[in-house]
């Protein structure tokens, strides 16, 4: 498939290991050294209050997690996107879907059509 020219749309990579792994970056890197690596990488990025709003509402796995742990991973995947923001010869891309979450799928869909029209 990857050698086909079809786009791979994921929601997560090993930037969700390292953002959601509690061992080290470094060993993190280590076991994730033969994973593919994204393209392109849109980091969604809404207030801490606004992501436990919307995982609680819709009962997804980070449903169960602390308060104190959403912002734990939302730190690291800030601290991924500040420091590492071509790490993997790909291009970051920080979208702020602090907003109805319409207008955010809108705003995703938008910007996956406009990266991959300039393939």
């Amino acid at each position: 498939i990857l050698n086909s020219g079809l786009h791979i749309i994921s929601d997560r990579s090993v930037w969700s290991a390292l953002a959601y792994g509690r061992s080290s970056r470094q060993w993190l890197r280590k076991i994730n050294r033969y994973a593919l690596f994204p393209d392109v990488v849109i980091l969604l990025d809404a207030p801490n209050n606004v992501l436990l709003s919307r995982v609680k509402k819709d009962n997804y796995l980070e449903s169960k997690l602390s308060q104190e742990r959403m912002t734990a991973i939302r730190t690291k995947y800030q601290d991924i996107a500040f420091r590492m923001s071509n790490p993997f010869d790909n291009d970051l891309f920080t979208l702020n879907t602090n907003e109805f979450e319409s207008s955010t799928s809108y705003r995703i869909h938008e910007f996956i059509k406009k990266v991959l029209n300039n393939d």
